[in-house]
């Protein structure tokens, strides 16, 4: 699991979000700024974290509901 909470922004003319992290559930992610390009189609927004250890790419989707 991976959690955090804090304020964020977009730029769309780059195709980043970015994430001011506040807490998390990795005391590391604490008080830092993180950039992941992103992918919206439709009504799915979707990022990647770096890889894992084990090279697996974690995707988060958010779907809008209607």
């Amino acid at each position: 699991m991976s959690v955090h909470f804090g304020r964020y922004t977009v730029d769309p003319a780059k195709g980043t979000i970015t994430f001011h992290i506040d807490r998390g559930s990795f005391s590391n992610w604490d008080d830092t700024t993180q950039v992941r390009a992103y992918d919206l189609k439709g009504d799915e927004l979707s990022w990647k974290v770096p890889p894992r250890p084990d090279g697996s790419i974690p995707v988060t989707r958010l779907r809008r509901v209607r």
